[in-house]
């Protein structure tokens, strides 16, 4: 029997070899790793087994010939979902942590009993759908402790990202037209897809404060589009990659200064979305949704896998599907009122016409500058002519015959 407390249990499973065959194997981000560790650490808690034992058991029992409900990893599991019950784990949280426990064995061809390891995905809890809205993002903004996090609100508001994909983000990554529209071209770490977003030009006004304020300081000036956009400003660390933690704090500290409830404020693990970074994210898609956009348009910018037609389609078309975020702007700004119209509108049709009687005008100008100075040309003439001597004299001659006619 193994007796460890949770941080030897901690790095007796994620330096377990067969932990370590097992991410590898499965090419787990940086992320998914660590979530999977934590739900693997309990279970192997609650059956008092490291990684390595489990897997030996499973292979040892398959060698002789025993059935999957004959072994022992269905009570195995029993114990871990009464384990993550007894913790106040959430409904989701099991879902995850059969996902994370199925994987491992998968991964060495151990198939568990079916009774046990159907995994039912959970439904949002009803205090978890306490979505945040148009207002709540707006006292969100005004209450913004710093420019750096008034900046990352509205980018997460306009674009949909991930405070992952956020910390990522690097100068380089965002193009920011005349209109202030920016294109964001990003991977999303968690599915591993590229992606193209985009952020409102309010967002990109206080991106350029942000980064004004950066420019102020030489520890945190941008240096070049290799650059974070985002950095930390504190004194040990000052201009280094923000930290997904770090963020997530900043906002619910935010969310609690302001009313909304977290999980260290609620029984168990039912603090409401509103405390939480991923409540911007759940914003953009719901309000583009519900004002009209296309699901798999939406999916698209979330980085959200999309079948391999429409892939390729938005892909080649980023500038489409530009303006068609242009036509949702209104959804998604929070301290203005602006319009940035569609090309695809009458009304660009109508500047397109002008931008024309525009040309035909500046070239009818020329026309009757050339001839102006072609007029100008023929009088300086006719000046220098009539102020020569030579000429005057004959013009006299020729006066004084005439009158004597």
């Amino acid at each position: 029997m193994l007796y460890m407390d949770n941080d030897n249990w901690l790095q007796t499973v994620r330096h377990d070899k067969k932990i370590v065959e097992w991410l590898t194997n499965i090419d787990a981000s940086d992320n998914t790793s660590k979530s999977y560790i934590s739900y693997v650490r309990v279970f192997c808690e609650c059956v008092n087994k490291t990684p390595t034992e489990l897997i030996e058991e499973s292979i040892k029992d398959i060698k002789a010939g025993l059935l999957p409900a004959e072994r022992n990893e269905g009570q195995y599991i029993s114990k871990f979902k009464e384990c993550l019950k007894a913790r106040g784990y959430a409904d989701k949280s099991f879902y995850h942590g059969l996902s994370a426990v199925k994987s491992f064995y998968g991964n060495f061809d151990i198939t568990l009993p079916k009774s046990v390891s159907k995994i039912k995905k959970a439904n949002p809890k009803r205090e978890n759908q306490n979505f945040i809205e148009r207002d709540d993002i707006k006292n969100l903004i005004i209450n913004a402790p710093s420019l750096r996090e008034h900046a990352i609100i509205l980018v997460m508001a306009t674009s949909g990202m991930a405070i992952q994909e956020i910390v990522n983000l690097r100068i380089g990554d965002i193009a920011i037209d005349e209109e202030g529209i920016g294109t964001i071209t990003a991977r999303r770490q968690k599915s591993d897809i590229d992606f193209v977003t985009f952020i409102s030009p309010e967002a990109s006004h206080a991106l350029k404060n942000y980064w004004e304020e950066r420019n102020r300081d030489p520890d945190t000036v941008v240096k070049g589009n290799a650059d974070f956009v985002f950095v930390t400003g504190n004194n040990r660390s000052k201009g280094k990659q923000l930290s997904t933690i770090t963020e997530a704090g900043h906002f619910q500290r935010l969310g609690e200064k302001l009313g909304y409830e977290s999980n260290a404020q609620c029984k168990g693990r039912k603090g409401l979305v509103k405390s939480r970074s991923h409540a911007l994210r759940k914003f953009f898609a719901s309000t583009l949704e519900n004002s009209g956009m296309p699901k798999n348009k939406v999916d698209f910018m979330l980085g959200h896998s999309v079948n391999s037609t429409d892939l390729a389609y938005f892909k080649n078309d980023i500038a489409k599907l530009k303006d068609l975020y242009k036509t949702y702007l209104p959804y998604l700004t929070f301290e203005k009122t602006i319009e940035v119209r569609s090309l695809d509108t009458q009304d660009a049709k109508r500047l397109e016409e002008l931008d024309k009687e525009n040309k035909k005008l500046k070239k009818r100008i020329q026309d009757i500058e050339k001839d102006l100075n072609k007029r100008q040309t023929a009088d300086e003439t006719l000046n220098k002519l009539f102020n020569d001597p030579d000429i005057q004299q004959m013009l006299l001659k020729k006066l004084k015959e005439l009158e004597k006619k």
